[in-house]
């Protein structure tokens, strides 16, 4: 798979952005083709709802550098993904049980790990480094943090000063730099410039046409389309299909 067929809405943290939801097609022409047609061929409204609404789940996995032969694990957050179009949950998980878990050979954690936390199947891995999230911050026109726009080095900054004593201080930090950044996406709206985002993610493994599914759907992004959480409001008992 290319650069250009990974996906974040990152997401976020989809968007990593959105990142994990949002993402890009194979290749660039195809994706440009898609843009350029994209109003005339998407829904206007979401689906209609199933009797039953099932969900899938996306891990966006933040690691210090991607290239290093035993990346460290920085950041865990899971996009969960339901049936029916409705808004998609960043779940943000302490990284700290995950220290030293990321396997380089599967791109990813060991699944024991996150079942407790998954709803439906585990469909994806993406993920993005220190650098990846610069790059991400600096292509969205940076971060609105503590009252001013702050840059990709600053959110890093902003999440690397959390309080060791406080154990909660870490996730809280990066939940308001997610925030941020989907507000900046938010923002940003049609203007994204989605072939060079796409280029952001370190590694991808969603697959592309289920990215094209949710890009069709989520895509330009709007601040209710995305509840962003953190798992000490939710148990392994929360699991739903």
């Amino acid at each position: 798979m290319t650069r250009l067929a990974s996906a974040i809405h990152s997401g976020m943290v989809i968007v990593l952005a959105v990142s994990a939801v949002v993402g890009a097609a194979a290749t660039r022409p195809l994706f440009e083709k898609w843009h350029k047609n994209w109003r005339a061929s998407a829904p206007t409204s979401a689906p209609p709802a199933a009797s039953v609404i099932t969900h899938e789940t996306f891990l966006l996995l933040g690691l210090d550098d991607f290239l290093n032969p035993q990346p460290q694990v920085e950041a865990v957050w899971l996009a969960i993904v339901p049936s029916d179009g409705s808004a998609v949950e960043l779940v943000g998980l302490d990284p700290k049980p995950f220290a030293g878990q990321y396997s380089p050979a599967l791109k990813s954690l060991p699944l024991m790990m996150l079942q407790p936390y998954l709803r439906g199947t585990l469909s994806g891995t993406a993920i993005l480094d220190r650098a990846g999230l610069i790059e991400l911050a600096e292509r969205l026109g940076g971060g609105y943090l503590m009252g001013r726009t702050t840059n990709g080095a600053g959110l890093l900054d902003y999440i690397d000063s959390a309080d060791p004593n406080r154990p909660d201080d870490l996730l809280v930090r990066q939940a308001a730099v997610v925030q941020s950044l989907l507000a900046q996406g938010a923002i940003v709206g049609v203007n994204f410039d989605l072939p060079a985002l796409a280029q952001t993610p370190s590694h991808c493994s969603i697959n592309e046409e289920r990215i094209m599914e949710l890009i069709m759907r989520y895509y330009p992004l709007k601040a209710e389309f995305v509840r962003v959480r953190l798992a000490s409001n939710m148990t392994a008992s929360n699991a739903a299909p």
